[in-house]
């Protein structure tokens, strides 16, 4: 019980949620006060040349992540359309205004029109 004129501080009690040991801490630390952080530093290991090349730094820090996929920036990325779809476009926009054409066949001539452009 707080002697009048203090401010209560908070008591936590064991939950099950909480896991053992972490009470002392959570009532240890004050309100508007960061509990003290403990500096780490990196732990500097030689491992096998394999965990190396899982495990180590990147080689390549300036390249983009998604280089060499079918999507994203870097090489091998989205390029424009294909020739032979692109030939096949005013065909394909022909077809997409038939009002029977599934939403689906104009979503993608609207894409394909706007990756050509």
């Amino acid at each position: 019980m707080p002697r009048p004129g203090q401010t209560p501080q908070p008591q936590y009690k064991r939950s099950p949620s909480m896991p053992y040991g972490s009470v002392g801490p959570a009532n240890a630390a004050r309100p508007g006060q960061q509990p003290q952080q403990r500096q780490t530093q990196p732990q500097q290991t030689q491992g096998s040349p394999i965990e190396d090349f899982l495990f180590g730094a990147t080689q390549r820090p300036t390249e983009p992540v998604t280089a060499g996929a079918p999507f994203g920036p870097g090489p091998g990325g989205p390029e424009g359309v294909p020739d032979t779809v692109l030939r096949a476009l005013p065909l394909l926009q022909r077809l997409a205004t038939d009002p029977d054409a599934p939403p689906q066949l104009r979503d993608m001539v609207r894409f394909l029109v706007y990756r050509a452009s």
